[in-house]
């Protein structure tokens, strides 16, 4: 750890003269000014064939379910704290923070946040953000083949924590909005309080970005930082940045931009906690930085996504499908959202162009790559339209032959699996083993099952070539 005291000290390589930290050396310019050029430069529109209507545009149904199936009116999760109004769709990546505890985390890759809720090393009744590295993923022993068994990302490591000097044990999580892609949820200082810090949570977010309200921002860690230091030349108007070396040896970038009233000015009180001096309303966000990543963040600055949009359409074979993010903050500024790879192996051109070099970790899901842009479009050039119920390859198609002595074991293997008691196959002390242990009848008469199973999948894959 540092020596003490530890001091907020000025950027050196920004060549300018170390600044205090209580004073700025240069007078604040307004937030609306002009930025600087931007990121992505002139690219040409994709060419591909499209139809008049968006295959997203419409729901495929909107009858009742079939009379077979039955309702309920209620629901038997509790809905903590829910804003939001109209219907409310399940099972979406956000669904922690207003289920059981709300301090589980929710994955938005490569960041993984969650309330911290007084818990941890920072004690924090902020949000916790965390970015794990591929080095600090577990494997369990190898199985029969070699492969291990499992592997595991660190949870619960707070790398960084966005909080308030008012948010304290009364604190109150509420999710406000709620669509497809996008929860906005609040940090209250208490029950049926005005909200202090809100937040906009999408998957992809090349920054955290917390929105004051005329509060006092506090930045924590559970790493620990080496030193702090402030930029003394702004990245654009209005903007004033710092840079977090931790003592992991990482670089993490914060941004704030205010929107009325003073500009942030943090103050260093240990190696764990810095304070701004006085009450905010703007943003502030936090990014890591892998190395090369800051000419990128510091582009991107000021804007945040604020939910998002999907659209598509098909021609034969070929189709296409657009993200399309709404914007806060700074309209001039392109977003930075990081794509997966399955996304950036089908970008068009335009989207291409956007492409940078700085790349994170996913906990599940490879390395992401950050894009500036405020829309994506991925192109499909071989859809397999004509896939069915019968097997099928993308070499040869549907395979309407197949061997009755297969069709038998199949059958075989269908009622056996369709007798196995569902509920109790599915509660398991493993969230992805619940789901695939419902494939896999047990003991003496499962291997034997298995084993046909097996022969059954070899012969249709012999008929397939």
């Amino acid at each position: 750890m540092p020596s003490w005291p530890l001091h907020l000290s000025a950027d050196k390589s920004e060549e300018s003269s170390p600044v205090s930290t209580n004073t700025l050396e240069e007078p604040l310019q307004s937030a609306d000014s002009t930025p600087e050029a931007s990121l992505e430069q002139s690219r040409p529109a994709v060419k591909m064939a499209s139809t008049s209507s968006d295959i997203f545009a419409e729901p495929i149904g909107t009858g009742p379910p079939p009379s077979q199936i039955k309702q309920r009116k209620d629901h038997p999760a509790e809905r903590l704290r829910i804003h939001a109004k109209g219907p409310l769709e399940t099972n979406k990546f956000f669904s922690n923070f207003y289920m059981g505890s709300q301090a589980s985390p929710a994955y938005l890759h490569p960041y993984s946040v969650y309330w911290a809720k007084g818990s941890g090393d920072t004690k924090s009744w902020g949000l916790a953000v965390s970015q794990i590295e591929a080095s600090q993923r577990v494997f369990g022993e190898p199985g029969p083949s070699g492969a291990a068994r499992y592997f595991a990302s660190p949870s619960g490591i707070q790398h960084l924590c966005l909080s308030a000097s008012e948010l304290g044990k009364d604190t109150v999580l509420t999710t406000d909005e709620m669509s497809a892609f996008m929860g906005q949820i609040s940090f209250r200082p208490k029950e049926g309080a005005e909200p202090c810090i809100r937040f906009h949570m999408l998957q992809g977010s090349g920054f955290i970005t917390a929105i004051y309200n005329n509060c006092q921002p506090v930045l924590q860690t559970a790493i620990g930082w080496k030193t702090v230091t402030k930029a003394t030349k702004q990245p654009k108007p209005g903007v004033e940045k710092y840079k977090l070396l931790m003592e992991n040896g990482q670089k993490w970038l914060v941004y704030a931009r205010q929107s009325k009233g003073n500009p942030v000015d943090l103050q260093v009180a240990s190696a764990t906690l810095a304070k701004a001096k006085g009450d905010f309303t703007g943003i502030v966000q936090i990014a890591k930085d892998p190395g090369g990543g800051e000419a990128v963040y510091d582009q991107a600055c000021g804007a945040y996504a604020t939910d998002m949009t999907l659209s598509g359409s098909v021609r034969g074979a070929q189709g296409n499908y657009s993200f399309a993010w709404k914007k806060g903050g700074d309209q001039n500024a392109k977003l930075v959202m990081f794509a997966l790879p399955h996304h950036a192996s089908s970008f068009d051109p335009a989207t291409k162009a956007g492409e940078t070099a700085v790349k994170l970790q996913t906990t599940t899901k490879g390395i992401a790559t950050a894009v500036a842009g405020d829309k994506w479009t991925m192109v499909e050039d071989r859809m397999p339209i004509s896939m069915a119920f019968k097997p099928w390859t993308p070499e040869k198609g549907t395979i309407n032959s197949i061997p009755d002595a297969a069709k038998a074991v199949i059958h075989k293997i269908a009622l056996l699996e369709a007798a196995q008691d569902v509920s109790k196959q599915s509660d398991q002390n493993s969230m992805y083993f619940s789901g695939k242990v419902m494939l896999r009848p047990r003991g003496r008469r499962a291997a034997q099952v298995d084993t046909r199973l097996l022969t059954c999948r070899h012969r249709l894959c012999i008929d397939a070539r």
